[in-house]
């Protein structure tokens, strides 16, 4: 419990940061499939603290699993819209109203975080969410100016000819202010990988990235 430094010479600020070591008192301690020593620890203990994530009713979190595009609804709502009932109903034939997911998809709905597909009248329940289509998520709740962004931004990533026409503005909004930084391939390099179904570790990276980053404000 003692920490020692060597104060510099002038009138200077000092600050103490403390990381979270993973023992007994991480608040991701009890999820058996939460590995503290993955790259994902920060994020996820900042979303469960904050209960913007939780776990399943069997006791695990599933950081690997696929995010369902009901669940980055739910995500957003928690850390947005928690407490506004009030939004009209999703009028999407697959939606259901009474499900754990319904408000918050109202919710999301109603401001424009996310939509339905184009030219079908379905949201997708039960169905991923790729890399993209997040960037563009916090995109919509942001906000966002992408008829500003500066598309080059993707260069700098070997597969930026894989990301979709329709999200590279929002890809490289999200590449520029900081809430995606790539995924570390075998061999150190950065990949995009935005057609990747997003998993659940990745989609709370990406909301902490962005809170981090003063990007995403309730």
């Amino acid at each position: 419990g003692t920490f020692e430094f060597v104060m510099p010479d002038g009138e200077v600020s000092v600050e103490a940061v403390f990381g979270c070591d993973g023992g007994d008192l991480c608040v991701t301690h009890d999820f058996p499939d939460i590995n503290q020593d993955a790259w994902y620890h920060d994020a996820l203990d900042w979303a469960i603290e904050n209960d913007v994530m939780n776990g399943y009713d069997n006791g695990t979190f599933g950081p690997d699993d696929r995010l369902m595009r009901e669940q980055a609804a739910a995500v957003m709502y928690n850390y947005l819209g928690e407490g506004d009932v009030t939004a009209p109903i999703a009028p999407h034939a697959d939606v259901l109203q009474g499900q754990w997911y319904s408000e918050a998809l109202n919710w999301a709905v109603a401001n424009g975080v996310m939509n339905g597909y184009d030219g079908i009248d379905r949201f997708g329940i039960g169905e991923s969410l790729a890399r993209e289509q997040f960037c563009g998520v916090i995109a919509n709740a942001v906000g966002a100016d992408l008829g500003a962004i500066d598309l080059d931004v993707l260069d700098a990533y070997p597969d930026s000819d894989d990301v979709s026409d329709w999200a590279r503005p929002a890809v490289a909004w999200a590449v520029e202010v900081g809430v995606i930084h790539g995924v570390e391939l075998d061999d150190g390099t950065l990949s995009l990988c935005a057609t990747n179904d997003v998993t659940r570790a990745e989609m709370a990276a990406m909301v902490y990235n962005a809170v981090m980053e003063g990007v995403l404000s309730k």
